[in-house]
């Protein structure tokens, strides 16, 4: 068998020939692709990465709804389901509470709409057992409250006096200071009440006592 090696050479030149070629034509063809449908994507995760911050900026440079820097109303620190109105006037009643065997003792009257914020009590005598509060809103024909002292302001099941410190109730044992000579040995402690008590009319709260009882009452409530 005799090899013709001019033709294997002219053989070979035509295929490199061919793979230049093809290649250049592919390069045109896709050139021709880009400019007629854009460049084609290719998987680059920096360019993911531009494209998501892009669309985040271009969501910061939306339009957005300011917040009222003036609510109508506001959630209770105590009780956030509960709304309350956010123009009102801070008001304070005192009283000196000298209760008669038998007898109300009326503590807060008021009319209008408001909310009770906060209740504080102090007596000189350590036994209140018999001594209830009465809490009645918006001319109803019953109270709302009617119920031992001790218990509306958490002292449950008959307990001696004890500390309570949460968000509603804060209670402290005066009666267990002993370096104060302002508070008396036998003085009860400070009983402190701070779940709102709305009212659209009027609120009443009263004391009464089947033996002489005395102290002082603060309420403080807003008035709408």
């Amino acid at each position: 068998m005799t090899l013709n090696l001019n033709r294997i050479k002219v053989s070979g030149f035509a295929l490199v020939t061919g793979i230049i070629l093809a290649s250049i034509t592919n390069v045109f063809w896709l050139s021709a692709q880009n400019k007629a449908t854009g460049p084609a994507a290719e998987f680059n995760p920096e360019s993911n990465t531009k494209d998501v911050s892009t669309a985040k900026q271009s969501e910061a440079r939306k339009p957005t709804t300011k917040a009222d820097p003036f609510p109508a109303s506001y959630p209770d620190p105590t009780v956030p389901l509960m709304q309350l109105p956010a123009n009102f006037r801070a008001r304070r009643t005192t009283a000196n509470i000298s209760a008669e065997e038998g007898k109300k003792v009326e503590i807060l009257n008021v009319k209008g709409a408001g909310c009770v914020r906060h209740l504080w009590f102090v007596f000189g005598e350590k036994n209140i057992d018999d001594l209830d509060i009465e809490i009645l809103v918006d001319e109803s024909a019953k109270p709302q409250v009617r119920m031992p002292l001790r218990s509306f302001f958490g002292t449950l099941l008959g307990f001696e006096d004890y500390h309570i410190n949460s968000a509603g109730l804060v209670n402290f044992p005066n009666f267990t200071v002993k370096n104060d000579p302002l508070i008396p040995s036998k003085a009860q402690p400070g009983w402190n009440f701070y779940l709102p008590i709305p009212f659209s009319r009027n609120c009443r709260i009263s004391l009464y006592s089947k033996s002489p009882k005395n102290g002082a009452a603060m309420i403080d409530w807003q008035q709408y």
